[in-house]
């Protein structure tokens, strides 16, 4: 099953929100991952979403729930 293109473009806005406010570079985000940058890119773009385990990551990192994280609330 794949994820919604409108849920990965919210969870790119988001993400992207989250990594500004923290001050964090795309490379600074994807260090952390152990990823390249231009994956951050395109998750910030709504092209691609992250694994299960990285967004557990994220969602850690942020200090925010997955439900926000993925714009759930929209949904509903």
């Amino acid at each position: 099953m794949k994820i919604r293109e409108d849920v990965r473009k919210e969870f790119g806005k988001r993400l992207q929100k989250l990594r500004r406010e923290k001050g964090i570079s795309q490379v600074k985000l994807a260090e952390q991952l152990e990823i390249h940058f231009m994956t951050v890119s395109r998750w910030e773009l709504g092209h691609f979403s992250p694994s299960f385990d990285q967004l557990i990551f994220l969602a850690e990192f942020f200090e925010v729930s997955i439900d926000y994280l993925m714009g759930m609330e929209l949904l509903k």
